[in-house]
């Protein structure tokens, strides 16, 4: 049996922190924390690129679960965990969760039970993107 692996939570926030750290305003510590661990993250066809991206492909390949929380809204937020997701198929992740509204429970249900699965849900990526 194999030991194991580490639960990854992944914090995805994709704004920016404005606040001036020179100005001493409120949050100028956290920004100043934030700065000292930011690195680079590019989009690559399945996975992260980048010494960020690839930190994070790293721990997801070694995590069993992943969770990912994110700034709802956000346009980039998807593309990323596509990508953590396509990078930890690789190695065996076949499941995702997803948090949505009501409507669009049902109509993703809808989607993954129909003939060509695969197909409806690309059409309803494409169409809602």
């Amino acid at each position: 049996m194999t030991a194991p692996r580490p639960l990854l939570v992944a914090l995805l926030s994709l704004r920016v922190v404005t606040t001036s750290a020179a100005q001493g305003a409120p949050g100028a510590a956290l920004h100043d924390s934030l700065a000292r661990w930011r690195e680079p993250v590019i989009a690559a066809p399945c996975g992260l690129d980048g010494a960020g991206g690839r930190k994070l492909v790293d721990a997801v390949r070694e995590a069993q679960f992943t969770i990912i929380g994110e700034a709802h809204g956000i346009a980039e937020a998807p593309g990323v965990v596509e990508r953590l997701f396509c990078a930890g198929a690789k190695v065996g992740y076949r499941y995702l969760a997803i948090e949505t509204g009501a409507t669009v429970t049902r109509e993703l249900e809808r989607r993954a039970r129909a003939a060509s699965p695969e197909s409806a849900m690309t059409d309803f990526a494409t169409r809602y993107a």
